[in-house]
């Protein structure tokens, strides 16, 4: 075989090695990184997990790990091939940290990186308190609710400790239950009042208690009585209800109630929700269907007798234009909200705001006439809530309009009265007195003034006073006489005087 020949026979060996990606030399491909790290923080450690390389994972003799404050990459440690995991416990509560995984392999041959992972080891404490306890009080009966604390402390809530006692002051703790937030003591005697309070459990200990509420069970409680005014607004597969509570609760709070539907459509001819508020937003309708609405209110003893009935037909056809613009920020006073009034021949009527502490839970606020702002004065300090409103044009909603939420000035604190009710701050309060006081006092002084004549300024030109049947006027300083005028109405009701 000649040179030339031989040449182009290695010369095509090449070219074929070369698309095969094998090396000519007979040295394996490179091993490529390791894959899905993982890293998880815990209190006082972080743990790490990962996979082998996609390609060459039997090559390789260790992994190394590296670590960092910042996206920096330093060399930390090392682990045997057979191992895809560490736990870190060289690091701080409350730190983040940064980490990468490498393989070696052919002994001396180390890989690329693999993605990033970001923990931050995070110290376990005891939850911050339950929210919102309330007590039901029924027939030798009390019925307490509550929610789940804002903060578990990094760890689950185990259960739920029960502080009872005959005085605000004097809470011992009575029973230990599970995590369903509700517990009915009837371990009581009607006619007494009893004080609760609950704390949440978890591994690191229990949280301070939450807010105390009182109950008295009694026998002469009864279910509530009708709610009333229910009416309604539709929308494009929406009717939204709306009523006031109950004028008799029964001797128990309300606790939820009850909306029963009826319809001719199959399969939805009796449905039946319920609902904390006197509000409820039904979705699950079909326009231009009717659907016919009662509600019943629902306390310790029972559901109550049904509000009026009402009907209503979603629709399509006629709804106002929805806000675009809603903007929500914090203020001194809570959160201000505005929006712009929509461009539109329709007549806007009002508005319907509605609140949550997240989008998926909107619950009617207040409807805003006349106006394109609203000051949420009923929130918590540090709390963010979630605002959306509909524009309402006589009995048709508006379809959502965009959401926008804002977080209240830690230092906010609501000024409330007896009721829990917004009330003026003192300065302001103190301002409105003044000023009432003032007019008052101007009242007084012209009133006066228009009843008492003086000498330069006969009784006769003082104008009419629209008194009763006969009214005597007192006689002045400057004038000595008996003189008296009296003012006597005729019957077809005009005026004459006579001396």
């Amino acid at each position: 075989m000649s040179v030339k020949k031989i040449i182009v026979a290695v010369t095509a060996l090449v070219i074929i090695a070369g698309c095969m990606n094998l090396p000519v030399t007979g040295q394996q491909p490179d091993v490529t990184a390791p894959r899905n790290l993982r890293a998880t923080g815990y209190d006082g450690y972080v743990q790490l997990e990962w996979q082998a390389p996609a390609f060459g994972g039997e090559r390789v003799n260790e992994y190394r790990i590296y670590r960092s404050l910042s996206d920096q990459k330093f060399y930390y440690t090392s682990v045997g091939s057979n191992t895809h995991s560490l736990r870190d416990d060289d690091v701080e509560n409350g730190r983040t940290y940064y980490y990468w995984v490498t393989a070696i392999y052919d002994e001396d041959r180390e890989t690329g990186f693999s993605n990033e992972a970001t923990a931050t080891p995070v110290g376990i404490s005891p939850p911050t308190p339950p929210k919102n306890l309330r007590a039901y009080q029924g027939n030798i009966e009390v019925q307490l609710k509550w929610e789940a604390p804002d903060d578990d402390g990094g760890a689950m809530i185990m259960n739920y400790h029960i502080y009872r006692g005959p005085s605000s002051d004097e809470l011992e703790m009575r029973y230990i239950v599970g995590t369903t937030g509700e517990y009915s003591d009837k371990e009581v005697v009607n006619g007494q009042t009893y004080y609760y309070g609950v704390k949440a459990v978890n591994d690191r200990g229990a949280s301070d208690i939450s807010n105390i509420v009182s109950a008295t069970p009694s026998a002469d409680i009864t279910v509530p009585s009708a709610p009333r005014n229910l009416r309604t607004l539709v929308g494009n597969r929406l009717i939204e209800l709306y009523w006031e509570p109950p004028l008799d609760d029964g001797g128990s709070p309300i606790q939820s109630y009850r909306i029963e539907r009826t319809s001719e459509q199959p399969g939805q001819q009796h449905r039946i929700f319920n609902s904390e508020y006197a509000f409820y937003s039904d979705d699950s309708v079909t326009n231009y269907e009717t659907y016919t609405y009662n509600v019943r209110a629902v306390n310790i003893e029972g559901r109550g007798p049904s509000s009026n009935e009402v009907m209503a037909t979603p629709t399509m056809v006629g709804i106002p234009p929805s806000i675009g613009d809603l903007d929500a920020q914090a203020s001194s006073n809570g959160i201000y909200i505005t929006w712009s009034e929509p461009d539109t021949e329709v007549v806007i009527t009002s508005y319907n705001l509605y609140r949550g502490r997240s989008e998926d839970d909107m619950v009617f606020l207040t409807n805003i006439i006349g106006s394109t702002h609203f000051e949420d004065h009923l929130v918590e300090g540090g709390k963010t809530y979630y605002y959306m409103v509909r524009t309402v044009s006589e009995d048709k909603l508006s379809l959502e309009s965009n959401i926008d939420s804002a977080t209240v000035r830690e230092s906010y604190s609501p000024t409330e009265d007896d009721d829990g009710k917004i009330g003026l701050p003192f300065l302001a309060l103190l301002i409105g007195l003044l000023v009432a006081i003032v007019v008052i006092v101007f009242i007084f002084a012209f009133l006066k003034k228009k009843q008492k004549p003086t000498a330069s300024e006969p009784i006769t030109d003082k104008g009419w006073q629209h008194e009763p049947e006969k009214t005597n006027f007192q006689e002045t300083e400057a004038d000595s006489s008996t003189h008296k005028d009296t003012i006597e109405r005729k019957e077809d009701d005009e005026w004459t005087i006579r001396s």
